[in-house]
């Protein structure tokens, strides 16, 4: 069986572009089991082994055969789908080759409809380019504070003309044009403002800033009637604070006794006796009245501790007697200096106290604290207090 021309071309055109057709290949395949099956017979090289595919026997040949006759019409059909293939396109190329051929008088159609494209296309693309610069326009104004330039005519067309003027008149708007003639409806007006906000939201701010303002005033009247209140209070107590002062240093109240003064004492011993007395009389008060607060709370615990340590607290409050004495003569003799004097003594004797309530016990001291902090004092309060009372 000789191939055609038409065949060889093809299997060189599946062998150029590596195509695999199935079909073909398996017809290939049993001629060649055909061709060496024959070759044997020739050569007088059969096997007598029935097992083998290569036998001459009655089984193996008509299987042959039948295979060869498949494959032959599965080649035929595979074949004759190729050829209709072909026809087809050849059909398809010979319809566009003459379409091709019919469109030469189309062909300036096509070219004006190409060139509206193209003018489409440019207007479409300046289009594009004026809405990018209204596009930075608008950003610039919503970032920040911008200038907007309009005649006189616009901005009275806009906000009316009795506004207008009122903005002038403020220099809100500037004139551009300075050389034309003034109150023209051509002159041109400049204002640089933030464009960013509308009329309402404007308005909606400025009613918040009102009720703003108005809560500030309010709540700056209400504490200030509560100041004058208060000063007015402080004022009073003040008053009576001197002249309790003055009372205890038997000197008559303000007003009073002004003529009674000796006419050789000179105004100004007056004055510093007076400052030093006063003075003395403020710090013997602050002083007395702390120590008595701080006696009242510790004395509930002063009275258990004295069944106990009766001897020991004897010794010590003898002590801060003559320590006491001794800070107090310094005090009506030295003035300030003297009452820092007192307190160094004061506070001497009580570091000395102390030493000795913690010779006493970590029980006992452990009891004075926790009596001292329930009523508010400790024990360096209460041996402030007991000199206290030596003092009084």
């Amino acid at each position: 069986m000789t191939l055609s021309e038409k065949q060889i071309d093809q299997v060189r055109t599946k062998v150029h572009y590596s195509e695999v057709d199935t079909p073909f290949n398996k017809y290939l395949d049993i001629l060649g089991k055909v061709t060496k099956l024959t070759e044997s017979i020739i050569n007088g090289n059969l096997s007598n082994d029935d097992s083998k595919t290569e036998a001459l026997t009655e089984q193996n040949v008509s299987q042959m055969k039948e295979s060869i006759q498949l494959r032959f019409l599965d080649l035929q059909s595979s074949i004759d789908t190729r050829k209709a293939a072909d026809e087809n396109w050849e059909t398809c190329q010979q319809e566009t080759l003459v379409k091709l051929g019919n469109l030469g008088s189309k062909l300036p159609i096509i070219k004006g409809i190409h060139s509206k494209l193209l003018l489409r296309i440019g207007k479409l693309q300046g289009l594009y380019d004026s809405v990018q610069v209204i596009n930075r326009e608008v950003e610039g104004l919503s970032e920040g504070r911008t200038s907007l330039v309009v005649t006189r005519s616009e901005w009275e067309k806009e906000l009316g003309g009795d506004l207008v003027d009122l903005l002038i008149e403020k220099n809100y708007l500037k004139l551009v044009d300075s050389g034309l003639k003034k109150n023209t409806t051509e002159e041109r007006y400049r204002v640089y403002d933030d464009f960013s906000k509308g009329p309402k939201e404007l308005e909606s701010i400025n009613i918040s800033m009102k009720c703003d303002i108005e809560k500030v005033r309010q709540e700056v009247s209400s504490y200030k009637d509560k100041w004058l209140r208060d000063a007015e209070i402080f004022g009073k107590i003040t008053s009576i604070f001197k002249e309790e002062l003055l009372k205890r240093d038997g000197l008559p109240a303000e007003g009073e006794g002004e003529n009674n003064d000796d006419d050789y004492v000179s105004d100004e011993d007056e004055e510093r006796k007076e400052r030093f007395k006063r003075q003395r009389s403020m710090v013997e008060m602050d002083r007395i009245q702390s120590m008595d607060e701080k006696e009242e709370s510790v004395h509930e615990y002063v009275d258990q501790e004295e069944e106990e340590n009766e001897e020991e607290e004897n010794e010590e409050e003898d002590d801060m007697e003559m320590n006491i004495e001794e800070t107090k003569e310094d005090t009506e003799a030295g003035g300030e200096s003297g009452q820092q004097e007192e307190n160094d003594e004061t506070r001497k004797g009580t570091e000395d106290f102390m030493q000795e309530q913690d010779a006493i016990g970590e029980t006992t001291e452990r009891d004075v604290y926790q009596s001292a902090e329930k009523h508010g004092g400790s024990a360096s309060d209460y041996s402030a207090s007991s000199s206290a009372e030596e003092v009084k």
